[in-house]
């Protein structure tokens, strides 16, 4: 099986970094889901960015220390400042919602505990190919995903899917590139940054509720979206709203790495 793995690098130096000035949303208090099985007709076939699709086809093209410089200014710049504080870990369902019954069926997340965090930065994206393959051909290692039974989701705008080891190898690059402490991020901080610094969000959408089709897609909705035109597949990075925080796909598309754990965090 491959993960994906996790773009959400951290940068506790960074304190300068600051997010840009958001509107503070809370939880919903019973978090809402609507019908994933909506009018395909109404589905459209979503595009990043320009700015963002410009910057990742960028990375492909030029000499290798053009590709490298590139890069640093990138992943530098997708850092969003998170400012530390306790919240508690885990399972907070029995905290929180009306029935006080659990939201997971993960027994490792249970108890909900509490945790102190210091300041972090924090990838607003997942790593893409783009950016992993610039890893790869500088370190002269294979490039991640290069079987021919790959080919159908291996695209540069998709989350890369590597073992722990290499995503691990290839924050400590980061590091090296850009003398900045680049790793994978702990559990509890991934946690804490996708629930908006520990806040009881069940889900890490921009509302806290889940809107099929608007803040994630929709049944038959990854066909229209990602390039192979499979369902099962990732589908390029922030096409769709961020968290209140900034975080992109915190909720689907793909599961993440974390430090702490050679495992991979499944988003709920």
């Amino acid at each position: 099986m491959k993960y994906r793995t996790v773009l959400f690098l951290l940068c506790a130096v960074l304190v300068s970094l600051s997010a840009e000035a958001q509107k503070p949303v809370k939880p919903p208090k019973i978090p809402q889901m609507s019908n994933q099985y909506i009018d395909e007709s109404q589905l459209k076939a979503l595009k990043q960015p320009p700015a963002l699709a410009a910057e990742l086809e960028a990375l492909g093209q030029g000499t290798i220390e053009e590709r490298i410089s590139k890069l640093k200014k990138k992943v530098v710049n997708d850092l969003i400042f998170v400012e530390g504080g306790t919240f508690m870990m885990g399972d907070f369902g029995p905290l929180w919602s009306p029935e006080k019954l659990p939201y997971s069926d993960q027994l490792a997340s249970r108890p909900a505990h509490e945790v102190t965090l210091s300041n972090f930065s924090i990838a607003k994206y997942k790593t893409t190919y783009a950016e992993f393959d610039i890893y790869s051909d500088a370190t002269r290692t294979e490039r991640a995903a290069n079987e021919k039974l790959d080919a159908e989701y291996r695209y540069p705008t998709v989350p890369a899917g590597v073992p722990w080891q290499r995503a691990k190898a290839y924050c400590q690059w980061l590091g090296t590139i850009t003398q900045l402490p680049f790793d994978l991020p702990t559990e509890a901080q991934w946690e804490y940054a996708a629930r908006s610094r520990g806040q009881f969000f069940v889900w890490a959408t921009d509302n806290g509720s889940i809107d099929y089709g608007r803040n994630v897609p929709a049944a038959g909705h990854v066909e229209l979206i990602s390039r192979s035109g499979q369902s099962r597949v990732p589908y390029p990075v922030g096409l769709f709203p961020p968290n209140s925080l900034g975080l992109y796909d915190a909720s689907h598309n793909g599961e993440e790495w974390v430090n702490d754990c050679k495992r991979p965090v499944i988003a709920s």
